[in-house]
């Protein structure tokens, strides 16, 4: 699970220069657009833990420790149906799951975290494995959270 990170947060940019973020409503209007593919630094904590962050247009939507190796290209994504309907990809890193989507019978979508304080999906589901690649991923959670990619 998520321990969520330590503040202050140190981004280091693409082009050497750290940022220090005090607080989260800092980080979504200082990164602007942040994700897995259009990554421009690396983030950590104060505890020296790497951190995940995703920000679409001003808005953080996701803020998770992750693994110091964390390689999107190694992210691996399961499909698992549901007897009600519901169909859930799971991405995962190192055993870890990630976050999630719901598809409901109805076609609804529901991302997890909803909200970037909320926490990770519990465990990782059985299911098929690499049902979708990590960018196709990316696209629907983030669509599930309402942000254009």
């Amino acid at each position: 699970m998520n321990k969520g990170p330590v503040y202050p947060l140190r981004f280091t940019d693409d082009e050497g220069i750290v940022h220090t973020l005090d607080h989260p409503d800092e980080i979504g209007y200082d990164l602007e657009f942040i994700d897995d593919f259009d990554l421009h630094g690396q983030c950590e904590d104060a505890d020296g833990d790497r951190v995940r962050v995703v920000v679409w247009a001003l808005e953080l939507l996701l803020l998770q420790t992750v693994p110091d190796d964390y390689d999107v290209a190694r992210v691996t994504v399961v499909e698992s149906p549901r007897p009600d309907g519901t169909t859930e990809w799971t991405e995962s890193f190192a055993g870890r799951a990630l976050r999630s989507v719901l598809r409901g019978a109805d076609g609804s979508v529901r991302a997890v975290p909803g909200h970037w304080r909320e926490a990770d999906p519990a465990e990782v589901p059985h299911g098929r494995v690499d049902a979708l690649t990590a960018r196709d991923f990316n696209t629907l959670w983030m669509k599930a959270r309402g942000a254009k990619r």
